[in-house]
């Protein structure tokens, strides 16, 4: 069952969301987590069991590092066993070609791992309540592909949390521009990265990079608006998972803005424990390259992947060895702005180029394409007709990149014309989604093979 499946929107979630708002507080986590089980088993129909499995696991995992709590060497032990089989399930599912990746089981993996290292960590207190460490792992609105939310963040939420007028309201407002976003925008790009992908020149290449670098980006933070929506209507709050990140002047500040849950969660719980930049030149370089492998490998075991976290881990030590050097220092601010700006989502596209092969000899052909490589032909008519077809999808695509919209909403947001506005847009929105789900074409979210 997807987000903007008629059958979620108009008959799932409502039902959903009546019985949480009629129930009463003490029950409102046992509704979720009976809605999310059935949601994830609409899908996966034989997968649940593993996630069922692994939620029971990760509880009992939980009540043994309690017992161990004045014996650091046996909760070690404990963390290992849980990290190693679940590394050796993901493994198994991602270099298994001829078994299908259950969807979601790197995220749900991700917050048990994060739920028993916060307790070893003395950071949270074990979950004593089934239901509620049940609900955390498989809550539905954020369990196919996050955005991570850690157990430090939810457990407070998961015994007092509100509803209120407010909440649900900007829940339905974020839902419906995430939706927005992946069935208009996310979707037409799709169909403009199909099209020009089937041609040879040096503009279909460059449509197909823009094309998917858009389409990952609308189709990924769409969904984290949506869940981050679903969590607000029922009275929870998700951490952000992208802030504009096509904006940003350097790969640093980018990998800061995108995904930032993924990031944060490598960054503490693999990068930090390995010493962080706390180290020699050596081991700070061998520190970036373990997250960026494990990152490259956690969406796919392809080389492809691997290559693409060693292409980012790689610009981002020779960026941070740069800006140590005079000549960085030399370059006046604006320069380095504008320039940092272009570059950076250059590098980026590059970079998405060698994440959509799905082998080296295609990588390199299609990296080729964008310097015009083997004599190839710079435009074609066909190339030209599709750049004029969908001109006005790209021209959107690269306004709501930016923060124009935010800055709009936060210079108008206390004008009550403003929010009968806002409010009038949503819903426009929402039907303008509803129609494109009718009448397109079946576009899974990108990220569900993750």
């Amino acid at each position: 069952m997807l987000f903007s499946d008629l059958t979620f929107l108009y008959f799932f979630l409502p039902l959903v969301l009546a019985l949480v708002f009629l129930m009463p507080a003490g029950g409102r986590n046992a509704v979720i987590l009976a809605a999310s089980l059935i949601f994830y088993a609409w899908g996966e129909p034989v997968y649940w069991i593993l996630m069922a499995g692994m939620i029971f696991f990760g509880y009992g995992a939980g009540f043994a590092l309690e017992f161990y709590s004045e014996n650091r060497r046996m909760q070690k032990r404990i963390l290992w066993i849980f990290a190693g089989t679940a590394a050796a399930i993901l493994v198994f599912f991602k270099c298994t070609k001829s078994v299908a990746f259950p969807i979601g089981i790197s995220f749900y993996i991700f917050q048990i791992i994060s739920y028993l290292v916060d307790i070893y960590w003395k950071r949270g207190r074990i979950q004593r309540n089934f239901i509620d460490f049940a609900m955390y792992i498989s809550m539905f609105p954020q369990l196919i592909a996050g955005p991570i939310v850690r157990y430090e963040q939810m457990e407070g939420q998961l015994k007092e949390r509100g509803l209120s007028i407010d909440k649900i309201a900007y829940g339905i407002r974020r839902f419906a521009v995430g939706l927005a976003k992946k069935v208009i925008l996310a979707d037409t790009l799709a169909q403009l990265v199909e099209k020009a992908g089937a041609q040879t020149d040096m503009l279909a290449y460059y449509l197909t990079a823009i094309g998917f670098m858009m389409q990952i980006y609308y189709d990924f933070s769409g969904y984290s608006d949506m869940a981050i929506g679903l969590g607000s209507m029922m009275g929870f709050e998700f951490p952000e998972n992208f802030n504009f990140p096509y904006v940003s002047g350097s790969v640093t500040e980018f990998w800061c803005r995108w995904h930032m849950t993924l990031g944060t969660w490598f960054r503490d719980y693999v990068y930090i424990p390995l010493g962080g930049n706390r180290v020699g030149r050596i081991r700070y370089a061998f520190n970036i390259f373990a997250v960026w492998f494990l990152t490259g490998f956690w969406h796919g075991a392809s080389l492809p992947f691997i290559l693409w976290g060693l292409y980012f881990g790689i610009l981002l030590i020779l960026e941070k060895g740069f800006r140590t050097t005079h000549i960085y220092d030399r370059i006046p601010a604006s320069i380095k702005s504008v320039f940092g700006r272009i570059w950076t989502f250059f590098l980026v596209m590059a970079g998405f180029v060698l994440f959509r092969a799905e082998n080296l000899a295609q990588a390199v052909e299609r990296v080729r394409g964008l310097f015009g490589g083997a004599g190839i032909a710079r435009v074609t008519q066909i190339s030209l007709y599709y750049l004029r077809d969908f001109s006005g999808i790209l021209i959107l695509s690269f306004v709501f990149m930016t923060p124009v919209m935010r800055v709009i909403r936060e210079k108008f947001e206390e004008r009550a014309w403003f929010c009968a506005l806002k409010s009038a847009v949503c819903l426009l929105l929402f039907l303008l989604s509803t129609a494109f789900t009718i009448d397109s074409s079946f576009q899974p979210f990108l990220y569900f093979r993750f």
